[in-house]
Protein backbone atom coordinates (compact mmCIF):
# COMPACT_ATOMS: atom_id res chain seq x y z
CA UNK A 1 0.00 0.00 0.00
CA UNK A 2 3.02 2.23 0.97
CA UNK A 3 4.60 1.98 -2.16
CA UNK A 4 1.57 2.41 -4.40
CA UNK A 5 0.60 5.41 -2.34
CA UNK A 6 4.36 6.51 -3.07
CA UNK A 7 4.56 5.81 -6.72
CA UNK A 8 0.89 7.01 -7.93
CA UNK A 9 0.20 9.39 -5.28
CA UNK A 10 -2.97 11.80 -5.48
CA UNK A 11 -3.56 10.13 -8.45
CA UNK A 12 -5.52 7.48 -5.92
CA UNK A 13 -9.05 7.33 -5.47
CA UNK A 14 -8.81 7.20 -1.80
CA UNK A 15 -11.59 8.85 0.11
CA UNK A 16 -13.46 5.46 -0.14
CA UNK A 17 -11.69 4.14 2.51
CA UNK A 18 -13.38 6.30 5.26
CA UNK A 19 -16.38 3.80 4.48
CA UNK A 20 -15.30 1.02 5.93
CA UNK A 21 -16.87 0.34 9.04
CA UNK A 22 -15.14 1.62 12.74
CA UNK A 23 -11.38 1.85 11.28
CA UNK A 24 -12.56 3.79 8.24
CA UNK A 25 -11.66 7.22 9.34
CA UNK A 26 -8.58 5.98 10.95
CA UNK A 27 -7.25 4.45 7.73
CA UNK A 28 -7.70 7.57 5.70
CA UNK A 29 -6.07 9.52 8.22
CA UNK A 30 -2.83 7.21 7.68
CA UNK A 31 -3.35 7.39 3.64
CA UNK A 32 -3.09 10.72 4.17
CA UNK A 33 -0.08 10.68 6.11
CA UNK A 34 1.38 8.80 3.64
CA UNK A 35 1.13 11.01 0.63
CA UNK A 36 4.01 12.76 2.22
CA UNK A 37 6.32 9.60 0.84
CA UNK A 38 4.69 10.89 -2.57
CA UNK A 39 7.54 11.04 -5.19
CA UNK A 40 10.17 10.29 -2.99
CA UNK A 41 10.95 7.32 -3.15
CA UNK A 42 14.77 7.40 -1.90
CA UNK A 43 13.09 8.48 1.29
CA UNK A 44 10.96 5.37 1.66
CA UNK A 45 13.75 3.17 1.11
CA UNK A 46 15.91 5.56 3.52
CA UNK A 47 13.24 4.90 6.10
CA UNK A 48 12.98 0.94 5.58
CA UNK A 49 16.43 0.48 5.48
CA UNK A 50 16.77 2.53 9.14
CA UNK A 51 14.34 0.43 10.40
CA UNK A 52 15.52 -2.93 9.35
CA UNK A 53 19.03 -1.50 11.36
CA UNK A 54 16.87 -0.64 14.71
CA UNK A 55 15.09 -4.21 14.37
CA UNK A 56 18.85 -6.50 13.56
CA UNK A 57 20.28 -4.00 16.35
CA UNK A 58 17.53 -5.04 18.79
CA UNK A 59 17.66 -8.52 17.70
CA UNK A 60 21.84 -8.46 18.13
CA UNK A 61 21.28 -7.01 21.64
CA UNK A 62 19.07 -9.68 22.76
CA UNK A 63 20.77 -12.38 21.16
CA UNK A 64 24.32 -10.49 23.42
CA UNK A 65 21.93 -10.70 26.65
CA UNK A 66 21.27 -14.54 26.13
CA UNK A 67 24.36 -15.32 25.57
CA UNK A 68 25.88 -13.40 28.37
CA UNK A 69 23.77 -14.56 30.46
CA UNK A 70 23.63 -18.74 29.87
CA UNK A 71 25.86 -21.23 28.35
CA UNK A 72 23.21 -22.64 26.60
CA UNK A 73 20.82 -20.44 24.81
CA UNK A 74 19.46 -20.09 21.73
CA UNK A 75 21.10 -18.87 17.92
CA UNK A 76 21.26 -15.87 16.66
CA UNK A 77 18.60 -17.48 13.75
CA UNK A 78 15.85 -18.26 16.86
CA UNK A 79 16.74 -14.73 18.12
CA UNK A 80 15.64 -12.85 14.48
CA UNK A 81 12.54 -15.39 14.26
CA UNK A 82 11.09 -14.31 18.12
CA UNK A 83 12.51 -10.81 18.45
CA UNK A 84 11.26 -8.55 15.59
CA UNK A 85 7.93 -9.98 15.90
CA UNK A 86 7.88 -9.35 19.49
CA UNK A 87 8.80 -6.12 19.80
CA UNK A 88 6.17 -5.39 17.04
CA UNK A 89 4.01 -6.92 19.19
CA UNK A 90 4.74 -4.35 21.83
CA UNK A 91 3.44 -1.05 19.26
CA UNK A 92 0.07 -2.25 19.90
CA UNK A 93 -1.62 0.79 21.98
CA UNK A 94 -2.33 -1.81 25.20
CA UNK A 95 -0.45 -0.85 27.67
CA UNK A 96 2.15 2.13 28.02
CA UNK A 97 5.39 1.86 26.07
CA UNK A 98 4.13 -1.47 25.39
CA UNK A 99 5.35 -2.48 29.19
CA UNK A 100 4.53 -6.06 30.06
CA UNK A 101 3.30 -7.24 26.36
CA UNK A 102 6.73 -7.24 25.00
CA UNK A 103 7.86 -9.30 27.74
CA UNK A 104 5.30 -11.77 27.23
CA UNK A 105 5.70 -12.01 23.38
CA UNK A 106 8.96 -12.26 23.94
CA UNK A 107 8.16 -15.26 26.82
CA UNK A 108 5.97 -16.87 24.60
CA UNK A 109 7.76 -17.25 21.62
CA UNK A 110 10.68 -18.39 22.91
CA UNK A 111 8.81 -21.14 24.24
CA UNK A 112 7.02 -21.86 20.79
CA UNK A 113 10.75 -22.92 19.67
CA UNK A 114 11.32 -26.95 19.23
CA UNK A 115 14.71 -26.57 21.12
CA UNK A 116 14.92 -24.45 23.44
CA UNK A 117 17.86 -24.90 26.52
CA UNK A 118 16.34 -26.06 29.37
CA UNK A 119 17.78 -23.84 31.55
CA UNK A 120 17.12 -20.70 29.27
CA UNK A 121 14.32 -18.56 30.79
CA UNK A 122 12.84 -16.04 27.87
CA UNK A 123 11.33 -13.57 30.96
CA UNK A 124 15.06 -13.00 32.36
CA UNK A 125 16.34 -11.89 28.88
CA UNK A 126 12.62 -9.69 28.11
CA UNK A 127 13.39 -8.42 31.38
CA UNK A 128 16.94 -7.33 31.04
CA UNK A 129 16.60 -5.91 27.99
CA UNK A 130 13.79 -3.85 28.92
CA UNK A 131 15.99 -2.77 31.37
CA UNK A 132 18.81 -1.56 29.22
CA UNK A 133 16.37 0.23 27.06
CA UNK A 134 14.74 2.09 29.51
CA UNK A 135 18.64 2.69 30.78
CA UNK A 136 19.64 4.06 27.41
CA UNK A 137 15.86 6.24 27.51
CA UNK A 138 17.33 7.87 31.26
CA UNK A 139 20.29 8.98 29.88
CA UNK A 140 18.80 10.59 26.72
CA UNK A 141 16.19 12.09 29.09
CA UNK A 142 18.80 13.71 31.26
CA UNK A 143 21.05 14.89 28.19
CA UNK A 144 17.83 16.15 27.27
CA UNK A 145 16.88 17.62 30.57
CA UNK A 146 20.34 19.26 30.66
CA UNK A 147 20.58 21.22 27.52
CA UNK A 148 23.06 19.34 26.24
CA UNK A 149 21.84 18.80 22.98
CA UNK A 150 21.02 22.72 22.43
CA UNK A 151 22.50 23.84 19.42
CA UNK A 152 23.90 27.29 18.72
CA UNK A 153 24.16 29.20 15.90
CA UNK A 154 27.27 30.39 14.77
CA UNK A 155 27.87 33.40 12.91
Amino acid sequence: GLISIVLLGRRLPVDWIASIPIVGNVFLRLVKACMVFQGRPRLVLELVGSSMLVHVGLTLSCFLISKALYPAHPTLQQHFMVIPPAVAAATLPLTPGGLGLQEAAIKQLFYELPDLPNDFSPLIIAAVFRMFLLCITFIGAVYYMAGLGDRKRIG
